[in-house]
């Protein structure tokens, strides 16, 4: 088994806001995020796929295909946009970097021919980013409300919540550092 990670970058505009929550919730829970307003964040995205190597080929994909798939499917959606307002998947669903690894993951599972997708990475900063890996993993749905749908708990939930990460079915998948920096985003 071969994998293979192909790199892109995008620029996109969001804010946190749970309609469940109160102005006052919302200001608590997001700080500064919590602008409807919105900010940006000029994203890296890491895109792993596994498979074997072609013996003809030598390759696991072609790369053409995978960067034309990562344009078309991603690129195109995402770049200059704001995610709040134009993505459908974050019309009902607040665009923290965990579900925006989650949406991606949607949006590339079954475009790949040869490869399996293995690992979706989203980086917000250089220090802090989300691995998804597409467990436990249900649609985004347009209808779906904030928390109550989401496929797992992130780290800040869990402690919010008083669960223990290790049974909470995280959804994130990030070093002690970046754990400890999911608040203050």
């Amino acid at each position: 088994m071969v994998y293979l990670t192909r790199k892109c970058e995008f620029s996109a505009s969001h804010y946190y806001h749970n309609p469940e929550f109160t102005a006052e919730e919302n200001q608590r829970v997001f700080g500064k995020c919590a602008n409807l307003n919105g900010h940006g964040h000029n994203y890296t995205l890491e895109v792993t796929v596994k498979g074997e190597v072609d013996p003809k080929t030598g390759f696991v994909v072609d790369l053409k295909e995978l960067k034309e798939i990562l344009n078309r499917e991603v690129l195109e959606a995402l770049d200059h946009r704001h995610l709040n307002k134009e993505v459908p998947e974050f019309f009902h669903q607040i665009p923290t970097t965990e579900n925006l690894a989650i949406a991606i993951w949607h949006r590339l599972q079954n475009k790949l021919n040869v490869a399996k997708l293995h690992r979706v990475r989203v980086y917000e900063l250089p220090d802090l980013f989300v691995d998804f890996y597409g467990e436990a993993c249900k649609p985004i749905s347009r209808g779906a409300t904030s928390f109550p749908h989401r496929t797992g708990y992130t780290m800040t939930e869990c402690r919010r919540r008083r669960i223990v990460p290790s049974m909470a079915s995280a959804i994130t998948r990030m070093d002690t550092d970046t754990i400890m920096r999911c608040k203050s985003r």
